[in-house]
């Protein structure tokens, strides 16, 4: 992949359309499609990058989408993270461990352990009321992989080099009110070339000396968010 494909497609996935999980299904999203996203927090801070669509070659896309009911990638990988199922999405574990607990009072923590509620259910109401997500579409899973498995150390090296680490913070929306996803693309402040090349490096030095504190799963890679989310997740 050439390096301007992979300038629009990091462009997509940190200044692009961002939508929120509480609004999940997306009918903009392909029912079968490999690609890569990215996850923010309510504060427009970058948690997650990810793909889907990892054994999805351009003949297999094809021939799932000839079957009208076919689920498989892109929209498969985010609906898991939508529903707050731990089981088989690590995505959801690391928001359970990462976010969700710190919230738990004790009491909860016990009624949890009784079977009185679902954790869950407490990680589903976390993605859909607080996280936004990004997402690229790709030819194949080869793609995909291209990107995603630069990880955060792509995404962050261009939002960070754009200067503009954080992402455009959504307007929450008002009691029983479906919120409508924006449809305009967030330009970063303008630097220099010269500014953006320092930048970008600095970040790229940066991550290189802290990547390796950072979990992996072959599925995503999670970027720790500056500060935590204070708000119940009930």
């Amino acid at each position: 992949m050439d390096a301007e494909s992979i300038s629009t497609y990091l462009s997509a996935l940190t200044q692009g359309e961002l939508f929120a999980f509480e609004d999940w299904p997306n009918e903009s999203v392909p029912r079968v499609a490999s690609g890569v996203y990215t996850v923010w927090n309510d504060s427009g801070e970058y948690l997650y990058v990810g793909m889907a669509g990892r054994s999805l070659t351009a003949e297999a896309i094809s021939n799932r989408r000839a079957n009208p009911g076919a689920r498989a990638g892109l929209w498969d990988r985010l609906n898991s993270h939508a529903s707050g199922r731990r089981s088989g999405d690590q995505f959801c574990v690391y928001v359970a461990d990462r976010l969700v607990f710190v919230t738990l009072t004790p009491e909860t923590i016990a009624a949890i352990g009784r079977g009185e509620e679902s954790l869950d259910r407490l990680v589903k109401n976390f993605i859909r009321r607080n996280l936004t997500y990004r997402s690229i579409v790709t030819e194949d899973n080869v793609e995909a992989f291209e990107i995603e498995r630069q990880g955060p150390s792509a995404v962050k090296w261009w939002t960070l080099g754009a200067g503009c680490h954080r992402a455009p913070t959504r307007t929450r929306r008002a009691a029983n009110v479906r919120q409508e996803s924006s449809r305009s693309v967030y330009p970063c402040p303008s630097l220099s070339t010269r500014k953006q090349a320092l930048s970008r490096e600095n970040a790229r030095k940066s991550w290189q000396r802290n990547r390796a504190a950072l979990p992996s799963h072959g599925r995503g890679q999670w970027f720790d968010p500056t500060t935590a989310h204070a708000t119940s997740p009930g």
